[in-house]
């Protein structure tokens, strides 16, 4: 995977934006390789204050309309206008074209360290068709091995109404991945099988499980490595959920660590999952990027 093939993807609206501003704040302080990618947003649309600052940090900005997704998404995006940074991320190679490999970062992660793009480079030598993404169970997650019957449940939850009730079981039963931050090559069937099932799954639940909509993409992805076993793990380091817990700011050094589990390790993708219900607790905890 040379340097200037591969192509680092966000996917904002101005809502979130401050999230991006850090995420591409935290890129230019800690991740010189990073900075080197060529970088780009994908947005249903920017302020021109948003888009100059893009610009400054030198990410490219990819404006897109809701022509780009079959009419059953683009209902659905117009209701759940948050589905179209996730309803968009199979199409990267199509929108974004001329690259071997992408790597996605969700808006409400941010970086301290440079070891993301080698970590990802090593992982593909392993299976240049597999999906790099990290597991959302691991010993890092206090939360989730205290009660893995909790885990369960909420995994059933997303699956409700989304496929058949065997394969439904099988998935709910296995540790999901997180498409917060995942590299897939550009000629992987992955990107293809990802987006039918899309299409299959987010209209049965825009019909019998609306509250789950916004999981209805990360079910989809997790329902084709289910199916056809193409994942790499990429250590949760990598993308590390903040609300799953095991995690601090050491108030010597000012790094992000995972304490959980022993030696304590430096975090180099820090993600703020749940920003909407976590907020106050991760500004508490200090867990927000610090220029």
């Amino acid at each position: 995977m040379s340097e200037n093939k591969l192509a680092i993807v966000i996917a904002c609206d101005d809502n979130f934006f401050f999230h991006c501003r850090n995420l591409l704040a935290s890129i230019a302080k800690s991740a010189p390789t990073m900075a080197a990618q060529d970088r780009f947003c994908v947005s249903p649309g920017l302020s021109p204050e948003h888009q100059d600052e893009l610009a400054r940090y030198g990410v490219r900005y990819v404006p897109l309309g809701l022509d780009v997704f079959p009419t059953v998404l683009a209902d659905i995006v117009r209701r759940h206008h948050y589905t179209f940074g996730q309803f968009i991320r199979p199409l990267f190679p199509k929108i974004i074209p001329g690259y071997a490999n992408y790597l996605y970062m969700d808006c409400d992660t941010w970086v301290q360290n440079d070891t993301l793009v080698a970590a990802v480079a090593q992982a593909q030598m392993f299976g240049p068709d597999m999906v790099v993404a990290s597991p959302m169970v691991s010993h890092y997650y206090p939360a989730a091995l205290n009660d893995m019957t909790l885990t369960r449940n909420v995994q059933e939850n997303w699956l409700y109404g989304t496929y058949e009730v065997r394969f439904a079981r099988a998935m709910a039963g296995r540790s999901f991945f997180s498409s917060g931050v995942f590299a897939i090559s550009a000629t992987s069937p992955f990107w293809d099988n990802w987006f039918q099932d899309i299409l299959e799954i987010a209209p049965r639940v825009d019909i019998c499980n609306p509250g789950f909509m916004h999981f209805a993409e990360q079910t989809a992805f997790n329902g084709v490595i289910c199916r056809t076993g193409m994942v790499t793990v990429l250590d949760p380091l990598y993308n590390f959920h903040c609300n799953m817990g095991g995690i601090v700011r050491d108030l010597t050094t000012g790094l992000v660590l995972s304490v959980s589990a022993k030696p304590v390790r430096e975090v180099c993708v820090v993600h703020l999952a749940a920003w909407g219900s976590m907020k106050e607790e991760y500004v508490t905890a200090r867990l927000l990027f610090e220029p």
